[in-house]
């Protein structure tokens, strides 16, 4: 926090309220962090908003229980995914983690903690049965609303932990309303999807010099990030799978046409003949020329 903050701590048997303060009074953050008994089915650990700075430090550590995080406004970065209003990342216990707000347009997100034998199914039955993963919903904003109203709410000693519970349910009950893959125990999770969409940008772009850093600004995503994507759900990497449909459809041109090597070579994105016959020979075992005199007997 920046030192014209202030930090107001209650403590209460039931549960510990922080708030922090602007200079003009009004409410930076505010989180709730129950002190109640944990309920071995479904526990919520804590719930809270923050207005983010530009000047807040990068998070980087192992959550010790499952986190949604809720983006209200502005921007930042999750895990190399840049991600704004509307968008919301999960992120499962004992998972590393990193993120931080935009310098010119920083986040500001609320977010509920939670843990017990429930919480792999509720977040299996939202379609969200990642380690780690971002999503969109349209309805961010009653999400807000719903953990403010449990920040200000006047609670007895008996009901907090019930309370809480209730709050998490309810926001789930939104996700799996507005989530397009909710209830998806299915195969095809938002990483597969990524993949998928991201193979289909490559075979419509694999002809410019630059496809992956073309697919990760389509993505949104840095190539770290890409990368480990498609070592999760792919044999090959992003550039693995470039350079194949490279060399696949340079060998149909050798085959089927008189088209010149370094012609060939230009057609699938290689600018630099030497690179091209290098990669070439590399993933075929043989120069294009020899490819194309061996192999077909095609003049040359």
């Amino acid at each position: 926090m920046q030192t014209l903050y202030t930090e107001e701590i209650l403590k209460q048997p039931e549960y510990i309220l922080k708030k922090g303060f602007k200079a003009n009074g009004k409410y930076d953050f505010m989180c709730m962090i129950p002190n109640t008994p944990e309920n071995e089915y479904l526990n919520v650990q804590m719930l809270g908003f923050e207005e983010c700075t530009s000047t807040k430090q990068e998070r980087k550590h192992t959550f010790e229980a499952n986190t949604l995080h809720f983006i209200i406004s502005g921007k930042g970065s999750f895990d190399g995914i840049q991600i704004g209003a509307n968008d919301c990342f999960i992120i499962k216990k004992g998972h590393l983690a990193e993120y931080f707000p935009d310098n010119n347009d920083p986040w500001t997100y609320c977010w509920i903690n939670f843990d017990g034998a429930m919480a792999d199914r509720l977040l299996a039955t939202a379609g969200l049965p990642e380690n780690r993963c971002t999503f969109s919903l349209n309805n961010v904003q009653h999400i807000f609303k719903i953990i403010k109203s449990a920040l200000y709410a006047d609670y007895q000693s008996t009901d907090v932990a019930m309370h809480l519970n209730s709050v998490l349910l309810e926001i789930f009950a939104l996700i799996l309303k507005f989530n397009p893959d909710s209830y998806a125990y299915k195969a095809v999770s938002l990483s597969e999807t990524r993949v998928s969409r991201s193979l289909e940008f490559i075979k419509q772009h694999y002809k410019e010099k630059n496809c992956i850093d073309l697919l990760a600004q389509n993505e949104k995503v840095n190539k770290r990030y890409l990368s480990r994507l498609f070592k999760e759900h792919s044999e090959l990497s992003p550039q693995g799978h470039l350079i194949k449909l490279r060399i696949d459809e340079a060998q149909r041109l050798l085959r089927t046409s008189h088209i010149s090597i370094s012609s060939a070579g230009e057609s699938v994105g290689y600018e630099d003949v030497m690179q091209f016959s290098k990669i070439f020979k590399k993933h075929t075992g043989m120069s294009p020329t020899q490819y194309r005199k061996l192999k077909f007997n095609v003049p040359y």
